[in-house]
């Protein structure tokens, strides 16, 4: 059918790396299909990594424990944390490598 072919970012669309700074710490994204990880590096050179699994259906991701809305546009990739408080900025834009 046609309707399978709608707006839907198809897995594969997103491989790549992607690198943000949030809140002074260093984020790398690495995706690949449906898969990935987020290393995140802070201030003082610690390290840690969590695995990320995409949803494009729902246009998700699972990062860690934590549900992320995606966007991609061109070169920029906006992860939105859906738990965030109103106040809370924790809106990341990654900028493909």
């Amino acid at each position: 059918s046609e309707a399978s072919t709608s707006s839907q970012t198809a897995v594969g669309d997103l491989d790549g790396v992607y690198k943000a700074t949030h809140e002074g710490d260093s984020l790398t994204l690495e995706i690949s299909g449906n898969k990935g990880t987020l290393t995140k590096i802070e201030r003082d050179g610690e390290q840690e990594i969590k695995q990320v699994q995409i949803d494009p259906t729902n246009q998700t991701m699972i990062v860690g424990d934590d549900v992320e809305r995606y966007r991609l546009e061109g070169n920029q990739l906006t992860l939105e944390d859906l738990s965030q408080e109103n106040d809370d900025d924790d809106t990341i834009v990654f900028t493909k490598e």
